[in-house]
């Protein structure tokens, strides 16, 4: 096979699995943020992009391949900031998500059509696959998988790997394989005026209990702050009726100061499971949740929380 082809092939099964991979994702809804850099609304750090690269790097080097794998000349990476119109992040038109990938290819004397399963075998313990594709080209066959990686780090809202085989030749296969870390430049927080918060059953108002012991207020506050930027909020899902025994569960936790003023509101969605904080003021930003966060709810509060069909 000639090398051009054999890179027009490359690059072709790339862009099937990145864009497997980002199928159905946007920026985050950010609104009418107008003072960036408070205790409400933290900045990434300076050196954000270093770490994100770093972060890419590793989970490309850590995919496990044959011995004597052959490592091609060519690995490359690139940073970029892309937005979404109307977004409305921080006082203009757009929402903004920052992105780096690394990307590198090897030659492996292996059949492409038992590589992947080798390789997908062995990916790290955390990483969750997300995507499969597999086309047959008048050359050769393609393979391509995706994983989504564990965060490491709090300020990354997502990492996923993307790993393609393609066939040189009955015995000798080409891997390329990319990571992509993918963080929000700016978040908001909880501010630090809360004294209180009050959980309500949505949409009845039933309230359900009032803490303001400074233990389960920093409690609450650190699992919020645990929730991760959700980057897809334009995707679509599928949704059930039910999720579980108990039914959906959509909660509004309502934080207020010492005088009761609101200062800022979770609610919770059972579909997608995801949760929007809104501080008056600073605008309203939508984090991943899921039935891990109401597990933790439990667990502070001690008590078992309702559906709203209860």
């Amino acid at each position: 096979m000639r090398r051009s082809t054999l890179i027009s092939y490359l690059l072709t099964a790339t862009g099937l699995v990145l864009s497997l991979g980002g199928c159905g994702a946007a920026a985050p809804t950010v609104q009418h943020v107008k003072r960036p850099g408070s205790a409400v609304e933290l900045v990434a750090p300076s050196d954000i992009v270093a770490l994100a690269q770093r972060s890419a790097r590793a989970a490309v080097a850590d995919v496990r391949l044959p011995a004597g794998a052959l490592a091609l000349r060519g690995s490359w990476g690139f940073a970029s900031r892309s937005s979404l119109a109307g977004g409305g992040a921080f006082g203009d038109d757009q929402a903004y998500v920052s992105l780096v990938e690394w990307h590198a290819s090897w030659r492996v004397a292996r059949p492409a059509t038992t590589l992947m399963g080798a390789i997908a075998a062995d990916i790290g313990p955390g990483a969750r696959p997300s995507g499969t594709s597999s086309s047959g080209f008048s050359s050769g066959f393609v393979s391509s998988q995706t994983w989504t990686l564990p965060r490491s780090n709090a300020w990354f809202s997502r990492r996923d790997l993307f790993v393609s085989v393609i066939r040189v030749s009955a015995g000798t296969s080409l891997v390329t394989i990319a990571a992509r870390v993918v963080w929000i430049p700016e978040r908001l927080r909880i501010p630090p005026t809360a004294r209180s918060v009050t959980l309500t059953l949505a949409p009845s108002g039933r309230v359900l209990a009032r803490l303001s012991k400074p233990d389960e207020l920093r409690a609450i506050i650190a699992a919020v702050d645990t929730l991760s930027p959700d980057e897809a909020v334009l995707a679509v899902y599928s949704c059930p009726a039910l999720v579980g025994p108990r039914g959906p569960t959509e909660l509004r936790l309502t934080f207020a100061t010492a005088r009761s003023v609101s200062v800022a509101v979770l609610l919770t969605e059972f579909c997608p499971p995801d949760a929007r904080l809104t501080v008056p003021g600073y605008g309203s930003l939508q984090l991943t949740a899921g039935s891990g966060f109401i597990s933790k709810l439990e667990a502070i509060t001690d008590m078992s929380l309702p559906s709203i069909d209860d």
